[in-house]
């Protein structure tokens, strides 16, 4: 998925927002922004990583089979060489 500069910027200013990222000028281009994450924002992420790790294992990894778990292990395996 890409995202055009306009929604990008949208999506940083409501981070931003509601505490978990803060922007600042980039010190050698009067354009640019500089991007950081908050503890607030860490804390939110670490806590999404859980829940997103939780749901990728319950509705792709548990109904697969230990031979089918070992296909997609060498499929991505191969994708991930190339």
């Amino acid at each position: 998925m890409r995202l055009t500069q306009p929604s990008l910027s949208r999506a940083v200013a409501r981070l931003g927002a509601s505490g978990w990222l803060t922007r600042a000028g980039a010190p050698d281009d009067g354009r640019g922004v500089l991007v950081s994450i908050t503890a607030a924002g860490r804390d939110v992420l670490r806590r999404a990583a859980g829940v997103h790790a939780q749901t990728i294992r319950e509705f792709l990894l548990d109904p697969l089979t230990p031979a089918e778990l070992d296909l997609l292990d060498r499929a991505l395996s191969r994708i991930s060489e190339n």
